[in-house]
């Protein structure tokens, strides 16, 4: 039994990788749904939407905040120089956090609103969700994009050697 539990010790970095999947996969899945919901105007639908991005909002704090122990674990590679990348990808977290923390709050009004009968208020609200909730997609999959650019450099592209231009030029 120590053998197994020694095989599926995680440490930050772990956590990290797991975790970082929901808030991208969560915000796209709620975008179609809520999407698909106006298509053909089901209630289930919208709140299932909703409560997807509920869920991806609460999933996306972990993995927010994992990353900190991640870093300090790719310190202790051998080999890695991604110091600057870990930076851009860092920089690029925090608002998309913020966003997604936004449209899970805005989500649960929504569902609150509805629940209580406020139908007009809702009517407004929810289009405006489904369009935020694809900014917010957009800003997650650039977010999880720059992290895995941070070990794999085979996906690296002109962008990454921009921002790294950029941010060098930025810090003399």
């Amino acid at each position: 039994m120590n053998d197994i539990c020694s095989m599926i010790t995680l440490n930050a970095a772990h956590w990290h990788l797991m975790l970082n999947h929901f808030p991208v996969i969560g915000t796209l899945t709620g975008f179609l749904i809520l999407l698909a919901s106006f298509l053909f105007r089901n209630k289930t639908l919208l709140n299932t939407g909703l409560i997807i991005f509920v869920v991806a909002a609460l999933l996306t704090i972990p993995a927010y905040l994992t990353g900190e122990g991640a870093e300090e674990v790719l310190e202790n590679v051998a080999g890695l120089n991604a110091e600057q990348a870990v930076e851009l990808h860092e920089e690029a977290a925090e608002p998309a956090m913020i966003a997604m923390q936004v449209l899970g709050a805005l989500s649960l009004i929504s569902l609150i609103l509805a629940w209580m009968s406020k139908k007009n208020t809702v009517k407004i609200l929810n289009p405006l969700i489904c369009f935020f909730g694809l900014i917010v997609f957009a800003m997650m999959a650039r977010v999880a994009n720059m992290g895995g650019e941070i070990r794999h450099s085979e996906i690296r592209g002109s962008t990454f050697k921009m921002q790294m231009q950029e941010k060098k030029h930025d810090d003399d």
